[in-house]
C-alpha cells in the first residue's frame, strides 16, 4: 500500500522552485526601476499618463521660448539669449509675436567687455540684435510644417489620427508635432507610440536648471518634463565645419499652450 505524502505544501519542490521564481521576479521589479516594462519605457509612459486629462482648447495658441546661442569668439566663449512670444489665431490663420532684446549669461559680460564688445558677426547678420523689445502686429500664418505636410491651425488642434497614420506623422516629423497645437490626448498618444519603439534611449538629465527626461529616437532628441508631460525643448551642438556660426543652441519652452485671449496686446 501506498503510504500518503503527508509533506507540507511548502516543502514540497515543485512548490518551493514555483515560489522561489516568483519571489525573484518581485525582486526584479523592485530593485530595477529604470528598467524598461514590456509595454514601454516608464518614462514616457508616465509623461503619457500625465497628459490624460480633460483640457480646454481656446482659439489661441502661445508659443514662449528662450534662445541661447554660444559663439566662440576666439580665446573665450559669448553666451547671448533672447525670447520669443508668439500668438497664433487659430481660427483666422494669422499670427503676431513679441520679441525681447538679446542679453548675455551675466559671467560672460566681463570677457565680452574687455575684448572691446564686439558684435558677433553671425547675431548681427541673423537680426538677432535688438535695442529693445518689438511687438510685431497680426499677419498671415501659412500653417504648420509636419514632415511633408502643411497643416492650418483648424486642421492641426483637430488632428487624430489612427495609429498606423501617428506612426507615420512621427515618423516624418516629431519635433514638429510636438510643438504644433495638438490636443493633450495626441500628444499621449505620440509618448506612448515612442515608449515601445526598439532604439528609444531616456535619460533623466537637467535641462536649464529643471528635472527633465532627454529622449532620443534617430535624428530625434528633445526634452521632455516627465512629471507632467510639457515639451521643453532642444539642445545641439554646432556644426565644427561652420565656424561661423554658433557652436552651441539651446532652445527652452517656457509655455505652449491654448489660450481664451491673447497673452499681450497687438497694435492694431
Amino acid at each position: 500500500m501506498q503510504l500518503p505524502d503527508l509533506t507540507p505544501a511548502w516543502h514540497r519542490p515543485e512548490v518551493l522552485r514555483a515560489g522561489l521564481v516568483a519571489l525573484c521576479l518581485a525582486l526584479a521589479v523592485h530593485l530595477l526601476p529604470g528598467l524598461p516594462s514590456a509595454s514601454g519605457h516608464p518614462t514616457l509612459l508616465a509623461a503619457a499618463s500625465a497628459l490624460d486629462r480633460p483640457a480646454t482648447a481656446g482659439p489661441y495658441f502661445q508659443v514662449r521660448l528662450t534662445v541661447t546661442q554660444t559663439f566662440d569668439l576666439g580665446g573665450y566663449r559669448l553666451r547671448e539669449t533672447f525670447s520669443t512670444d508668439r500668438v497664433y489665431d487659430l481660427t483666422l490663420g494669422k499670427m503676431a509675436e513679441r520679441l525681447l532684446p538679446p542679453r548675455l549669461v551675466p559671467e560672460d559680460e566681463a570677457a565680452w567687455a574687455r575684448a572691446g564688445r564686439p558684435i558677433p558677426a553671425a547675431a548681427l547678420s541673423s537680426g538677432s540684435i535688438a535695442p529693445e523689445p518689438v511687438v510685431r502686429r497680426w499677419r498671415r500664418h501659412d500653417g504648420w510644417k509636419i514632415g511633408p505636410m502643411t497643416l492650418d491651425g483648424v486642421q492641426v488642434r483637430g488632428l487624430d489620427p489612427t495609429e498606423a497614420s501617428l506612426r507615420r506623422w512621427i515618423d516624418a516629423g516629431l519635433t514638429d508635432l510636438l510643438t504644433a497645437p495638438i490636443s493633450p490626448a495626441l500628444r499621449a498618444r505620440i509618448y506612448r507610440d515612442l515608449a515601445g519603439r526598439p532604439g528609444l534611449r531616456v535619460e533623466r538629465v537637467s535641462f536649464d536648471g529643471r528635472p527633465a527626461a532627454r529622449v532620443r529616437l534617430g535624428p530625434a532628441d528633445f526634452h521632455l518634463d516627465p512629471a507632467t508631460g510639457a515639451y521643453l525643448g532642444t539642445q545641439q551642438a554646432g556644426d565644427p565645419a561652420r565656424p561661423d556660426l554658433p557652436i552651441g543652441y539651446r532652445q527652452r519652452v517656457d509655455h505652449l499652450g491654448f489660450t481664451e485671449t491673447p497673452p499681450f496686446e497687438i497694435p492694431a
